[in-house]
C-alpha cells in the first residue's frame, strides 16, 4: 500500500554541529540538553618529521589517526575535551615529536609518532600511525603507506628533511547530538 498519512509526533536524529576544533585546542563542551547520543568525528596530530644531516633523508612522521564515535548520553552533558596539536618536527639530527591525542567523553585518538633522525647513519625508520580504539569507524587503518587528503586536510606527518623536520598535520574534533 501507499503511505497517505503520516504519524504525528517529531523525528529525532543528528543536529546542528555543536563544536568544530582543530588542534591545539581544548575546554569543556555542554551541550544543548535536548539529545539522546552524542556523535564525534575525531582526528589526532600526526607526527613530526625527523631531522637528519650530511646530506641523508631523515623519515616523515606518521599519520595521524581518525575515528568516527558515537555513544547514548544522559542530559545535562558536559565534558572535557582536547583536540591534538600535530607533532614538532625534528631538529639536530633527532626524531620529530609524537602528534597529539584527541580526546572527548570517553573517545580518545592517539597521535602518529615521529619519524626518525638521522645522524651519521644514511637511514631512518618511520614512526607508527596513530590508532583510534574503539571507534564504530576507523578510518586510520585503511591508509596504509599512502598519505590521503580528506575533508579535513592533510592527514600525514610531517616530512623528513635533509635539515629540520616539517610538523605533523593538528587533529579535528566535531561534535554532534541527536
Amino acid at each position: 500500500g501507499r503511505l497517505t498519512a503520516a504519524a504525528s509526533g517529531s523525528a529525532g536524529g543528528i543536529t546542528n554541529i555543536e563544536i568544530f576544533k582543530r588542534g591545539p585546542a581544548s575546554g569543556t563542551y555542554t551541550g544543548p540538553g535536548n539529545g539522546s547520543a552524542v556523535y564525534a568525528y575525531m582526528s589526532s596530530g600526526g607526527g613530526g618529521g625527523g631531522s637528519a644531516a650530511w646530506g641523508h633523508s631523515a623519515a616523515s612522521g606518521a599519520p595521524c589517526a581518525f575515528g568516527i564515535y558515537g555513544a547514548n548520553i544522559s542530559q545535562p552533558l558536559s565534558t572535557p575535551y582536547a583536540v591534538g596539536a600535530g607533532g614538532s618536527g625534528g631538529n639536530s639530527n633527532n626524531p620529530g615529536g609524537t602528534g597529539g591525542t584527541t580526546s572527548f567523553y570517553n573517545f580518545t585518538v592517539n597521535g602518529g609518532n615521529g619519524g626518525g633522525g638521522t645522524g651519521p647513519s644514511p637511514s631512518a625508520s618511520g614512526g607508527n600511525p596513530g590508532n583510534a580504539p574503539g571507534a564504530y569507524v576507523d578510518l586510520s587503518t585503511n591508509w596504509g603507506t599512502n598519505t590521503p587528503s580528506v575533508w579535513w586536510g592533510d592527514v600525514a606527518g610531517g616530512p623528513g628533511g635533509s635539515g629540520n623536520g616539517g610538523p605533523g598535520t593538528a587533529g579535528t574534533l566535531q561534535i554532534w547530538e541527536g
